[in-house]
């Protein structure tokens, strides 16, 4: 991964942001898991989403 000379600083702040959106993401994964109403391409969606915020954190950790 290709980055500029970021600080220690903004790296964890960028880290805390992904895990707070992760975080609020599986909950609505939770909650649509929960519901009968909640169509297959929501339900996809949430699931890639957090699927890429996994992914984005473990490169960023790599960063520290």
């Amino acid at each position: 991964m290709k980055t500029k000379n970021l600080s220690r600083k903004s790296i964890k702040l960028i880290l805390n942001i992904l895990e707070s959106v992760q975080k609020e993401s599986r909950i609505l994964l939770k909650r649509c898991q929960e519901d009968k109403n909640c169509n297959l391409e929501t339900y996809e969606n949430i699931v890639d989403k957090c699927n890429e915020l996994e992914y984005t954190i473990k490169e960023i950790k790599e960063l520290l």
